[in-house]
């Protein structure tokens, strides 16, 4: 008996540490967090391109000029994009730059004509009272909205550079990929790096499926949507593409905060012009939800749908757009390191 609650206490002890850990990093990643974009973007990277420096150094190159052909071919790409759909989004975001002051006073003429008309109506001065306000913060919403757009299109200079030297930091993980992998593994004990390895594996698996699975959907869709709105009429119609797509990253709630800006810029044009995108958003997210996300990702990443939701909120109450971003994935993660301590530790 004495020896088996020396074990069990032992394996109390590993587990403390465990958390200790766990929360001492977690902490550390929250003050740091003005500078994790960059480095998550490099990480986000290298893992996406591993799997063909990977092959190829498999076909007998060396790593460092696999890296070299990769960038070279990714860099081609991404220049013809630029030659050939860079000036399109251009043209648009200028067009929209130059017509943000008419749609917001759209807008206000908008709200003013339906406040008009709607006093008019005989309603108790208490429910009036109720919606005067409603409309008030309405408008100051969609107000506000469309500035935030605005201004967050004079940061696309912050952006650019995170875009830019990221590059360079996934070369190097890249490059240095298995020296850190080992550098990491000397942190543990040398009983535990089979398990840990096995443990990386299954991490591997949910974070391969989350990350190259969410992102080839989101592509999907913001092109659907743009196919949509260009068949509609809708003004901007590649930009709001863009944004439903970007925005479609972020579970249940990225879809609504996505299609707002192109119901608000449709509303300014016609009613019937809002449905049509309201029934478009419908359309694309069955498609998504009906046959993308089960081809692609297959199961999900097993996570109860009111605990993404949680951690959604969570992550943007925290960190922001990162957070929103990032909260499933790295929940995810934390539930398999649980399961493997719970396992392992504590029976």
């Amino acid at each position: 008996m004495r020896v088996k609650f020396l074990k069990l206490t032992e394996k109390t002890r590993r587990l403390l540490l465990v958390i200790i850990a766990l929360l001492s990093g977690m902490y550390f990643l929250y003050t740091v967090r003005i500078v994790l974009p960059l480095f998550i973007l490099a990480f986000v990277l290298a893992y996406l391109l591993n799997p063909l420096v990977t092959n190829l150094e498999k076909r007998g190159f060396v790593r460092s000029l696999a890296i070299l052909i990769v960038y070279a071919s990714v860099l081609g790409g991404i220049v013809l994009g630029v030659i050939y759909a860079f000036p399109i989004i251009a043209k648009e975001i200028d067009k929209f730059s130059q017509m943000l002051p008419a749609l917001i006073m759209q807008m206000q003429e908008t709200l003013n004509n339906f406040y008009e008309n709607y006093q008019r109506v005989q309603i108790p001065e208490s429910l009036r009272q109720v919606i005067d306000d409603t409309i008030n913060n309405i408008e100051q919403f969609l107000i506000a909205t469309l500035d935030a757009i605005a201004e967050k299109a004079l940061g696309i200079l912050s952006g650019l550079i995170i875009i830019l030297i990221s590059p360079i930091l996934a070369f190097y993980i890249l490059k240095d990929r298995n020296l850190l992998g080992e550098r990491i593994m000397e942190l543990f004990p040398i009983s535990f790096r089979r398990e840990l390895s096995h443990l990386w594996k299954e991490i591997d698996r949910v974070l391969t499926k989350f990350i190259r699975g969410h992102l080839l959907i989101a592509f999907l869709v913001g092109l659907m949507m743009a196919i949509g709105f260009s068949i509609i009429g809708l003004p901007f119609a590649i930009l709001l593409g863009i944004i439903v797509g970007i925005f479609d990253l972020i579970p249940y709630f990225g879809p609504i905060l996505g299609i707002l800006p192109a119901i608000v810029i449709a509303l300014l044009e016609s009613p019937v012009k809002a449905l049509y995108v309201l029934l478009l958003m419908i359309l694309v997210q069955q498609i998504e939800t009906n046959i993308l996300s089960p081809k692609i990702l297959g199961e999900s990443v097993g996570l109860h749908p009111l605990t993404v939701i949680f951690v959604v909120l969570a992550g943007g109450h925290l960190f922001g757009l990162l957070g929103l971003l990032l909260a499933v994935p790295f929940t995810a993660v934390a539930r398999i390191v649980a399961n493997y301590w719970v396992d392992r530790v504590v029976n």
